[in-house]
């Protein structure tokens, strides 16, 4: 195996796992600052809550609660 195929392999494998372990994640594993809430950046580690973020954030505060986190549809 060359180099450049090692690579590009290693590259792929990485998203790849990055994105089936978003699949899953609690709130609690969100939630990396432990404040309660889920901020934008904090829910950028899944694709789908972030195209979701907007609606689920029924206060408008710019971040969800758990309650708001209940909502989301992985």
């Amino acid at each position: 195996m060359n180099i450049p195929t090692t690579l590009t392999f290693a590259t792929v494998l990485a998203l790849f796992s990055s994105v089936v372990m978003a699949a899953g994640l609690s709130f609690h594993e969100l939630d990396v600052d432990g404040n309660g809430l889920i901020t934008p950046s904090e829910a950028e580690i899944s694709s789908a809550l972030i195209e979701q973020f907007a609606q689920l954030d029924s206060d408008k505060s710019d971040a969800l609660s758990p309650r708001e986190f209940a909502r989301f549809k992985q």
